[in-house]
């Protein structure tokens, strides 16, 4: 029963963990929305503003991902069990 109670707190954590980092990663994606969006609802509209800025913020997460993959490839090739040595 202990054990059960200790792996659902583990895994709020965890899951609070991710909402934090996605957070973050969204944080910059809808910065650049609000300000895209604004200054294109002055100059077009706002029925034209709205797929322009969202294009702008999903460009942004786009290259986040990208660097992201990145990241993660330059671990697994740090942590690959074929490149190992014996000696």
């Amino acid at each position: 029963m202990d054990s059960n109670r200790q792996a659902t707190g583990q895994r709020l954590i965890f899951a609070l963990g991710q909402l934090l980092v996605l957070a973050l990663a969204l944080l910059p994606a809808a910065i650049t929305f609000v300000g895209v969006f604004f200054l294109l609802k002055l100059a077009l509209g706002y029925a034209a503003a709205v797929p322009f800025a969202a294009l702008v913020a999903a460009i942004i997460l786009a290259v986040e991902a990208g660097f992201g993959v990145m990241l993660l490839g330059r671990l697994f090739e740090r942590f690959d069990v074929s490149e190992e040595h014996t000696n």
